[in-house]
């Protein structure tokens, strides 16, 4: 048995860990047959790859979210361009173009909301 198993609470499709300290009264353990356990967040290293992922996550989110649109709030945006870097704006909706999207709202602070752009109209 694992060292840490013996601290774990069997759930409904999986297993939460408890730490001694966090129950008052003791708990029956439950055997485990694996443990899993993260050991490291690997996180993009580039620009572009922190882009792309970005890109990903809004596509995802306009296809099967209940919206048309995506908004991506400040906490998201800042971890790509700062809040107070130059042409802030331009960047962003440049990054939408060229990524497929169109930004329909952008607030400093705030969010900036993305939708796809709609599909051509052929003229007769």
């Amino acid at each position: 048995m694992h060292p840490r198993a013996k601290n774990a609470l069997k759930l409904e499709g999986g297993v939460l860990p408890l730490h001694e300290a966090a129950c008052e009264r003791p708990l029956p353990y439950i055997e485990l047959t694996k443990c899993y356990f993260l050991t490291k967040v690997i996180r993009p290293e580039t620009f572009t790859q922190r882009m792309k992922v970005l890109a990903a996550q809004i596509d995802r989110q306009l296809q099967v979210g209940e919206w048309k649109h995506c908004a991506v709030y400040e906490d998201e945006l800042k971890r790509l361009w700062p809040l107070h870097s130059q042409d802030r704006e331009a960047k962003i909706a440049q990054f939408a173009k060229k990524y497929g999207f169109r930004m329909r709202f952008y607030r400093k602070g705030m969010c900036a909301i993305f939708d796809k752009w709609p599909p051509r109209r052929r003229r007769l």
